[in-house]
This record gives C-alpha cells, sequence and structure tokens, in this order.
C-alpha cells in the first residue's frame, strides 16, 4: 500500500484535497442552473465516490509491498479475520458518509447551497481532524493543527448567523410583499366600484332617454302633432320674448 511518508508530499495532498473541497459547491450551483436536480446530482456523487474508492484501492493500494504494518487491499479482504477492525472502520465511514449525504440533500432544500456547503465543509474539517488526531495517537501537534480547527468551526457558526439573517431578511420581505399587495388589492377594489358606478349612471340614462323616445312614438300621430307644436310654440316663445309674444298675438 502506498503511504506518504514527507512533509511535502502531504501538503500537497492537503491543498489538492481544499481545492476540490471548495469546488464541490461550485460545480453543484452550474448542474442547478443547468437544471439538474438536486437528488439526481447526489446520486451521481454516490456512485462516483464508489467508483473513486474502488479505483483508489485498486491502485494505490496495491502499490508497495505487503507487510503486516501496511497489507495491501487485496491482502485485507482475503484475511478478513485478521483485519476486522479495518473493515469495520470502513463500513462505518461508508454509513456516516451516506448519512451526510443525505442530511446535505434536505439541509440544501432548506437553507440553500451558499449556507449548506460552508457548514458542511467545514463541520467535516472539524470532526475529521479532531477524530484523526486521537485515533493516530496524537502524533500531530496540537498547537498547530487546533487553531486551523477553531478557524473553520468559526466558519461553521458564522454560516449558521447567516442562514440566520437571511430567514429574517426574506420574512420581513414577505411581509412588506403582504401589506403591498393588500394596499393594491383595496385601490383596485375602489377604482372597480366607482367605475361600475359609472357605468350603472350611464346604463340609466340611456334607459330614460330611450324609455322618453318610445313613449314619444307610442302616442297617436295626432298627439305628437300637438306636442311638436308646442315645443315649438316654446322655442317661438323663448326667441320672442314675453314682450314680442302678446304683441304677436294681438
Amino acid at each position: 500500500m502506498y503511504l506518504v511518508k514527507d512533509i511535502g508530499g502531504a501538503i500537497g495532498l492537503m491543498a489538492a484535497a481544499l481545492v476540490l473541497l471548495g469546488t464541490w459547491p461550485v460545480v453543484l450551483a452550474v448542474l442547478e442552473r443547468r437544471g439538474r436536480l438536486p437528488q439526481h446530482t447526489y446520486l451521481d456523487y454516490s456512485i462516483t465516490n464508489f467508483l473513486a474508492a474502488v479505483l483508489i484501492a485498486l491502485t494505490f493500494g496495491q502499490i508497495g509491498g505487503d507487510t503486516p504494518e501496511t497489507p495491501n487491499f487485496l491482502a485485507q479482504l482475503t484475511r478478513p479475520q485478521d483485519y476486522w477492525p479495518s473493515i469495520m472502520f470502513a463500513l462505518a465511514g461508508g454509513v456516516v458518509i451516506t448519512l451526510g449525504t443525505v442530511a446535505t440533500q434536505y439541509g440544501w432544500a432548506y437553507v440553500g447551497l451558499s449556507v449548506t456547503e460552508v457548514m458542511a465543509s467545514s463541520l467535516k474539517v472539524v470532526i475529521g481532524t479532531t477524530l484523526n488526531y486521537f485515533l493516530d495517537g496524537r502524533i500531530n501537534r496540537a498547537e498547530v493543527l487546533f487553531p486551523g480547527v477553531g478557524c473553520f468551526l468559526i466558519a461553521a457558526c458564522l454560516g449558521s448567523l447567516v442562514h440566520s439573517s437571511n430567514a429574517a431578511d426574506n420574512q420581513e420581505k414577505l411581509s412588506n410583499s403582504r401589506n403591498y399587495s393588500a394596499g393594491n388589492t383595496a385601490k383596485e377594489d375602489l377604482t372597480q366600484h366607482l367605475l361600475q358606478e359609472q357605468r350603472d349612471q350611464r346604463i340609466v340614462k340611456k334607459q330614460s332617454l330611450h324609455y322618453q323616445i318610445i313613449r314619444l312614438w307610442r302616442k297617436p300621430r295626432q298627439e305628437r302633432q300637438i306636442s311638436s307644436l308646442i315645443w315649438r310654440t316654446r322655442d317661438l316663445s323663448r326667441f320672442l320674448g314675453p314682450t314680442r309674444w302678446w304683441a304677436w298675438r294681438s
């Protein structure tokens, strides 16, 4: 099994891991914008993770000599009674990472990608580094290791605060939107009421005029002539005035 024994190689692997860990949310965001569902994305992630683990086990796990201190991958599979603690740790890690994937999907649906990935990545580093420190027999220097772990823990706390702030802002925007919609609805109702009143008044006027015209034309011809003569006489009296009217009659 291949082991990295120099500090330069370890730092290089750590840098590569951090770069890949940082680009992972960007890939998720690009896939989401292109219409890929999150559950399908995580299904692809699970399949790819399994295939990558098998590929690394069959390649890097077989490099080097097979010794009791560093047994190869196939040797551990052929003698499970000798390496059952390692096998159980591997199975437990697979179960934990699967549960973490499911929890991340739910977190993505509730709080969004930006908050979920920051908190998930930070907690992975904090929990994983702490467990490895104690499982490796505390061979690493705690005064160098744990300040970095503390920075990731602060990042997780800040991500939680960002989520709380975003939730409060969204609630305020929703409340303002409801008030604005209610005000617009009241104005629209008042406008519709005024327009309906104007329409009703116009209809009443039209019906009254039509009624007068129909009533006039339903009279006998003689009555219509008399009514026309009366209207003409009134128009003439308005034109001549009271003095001219009596003079014209005499």
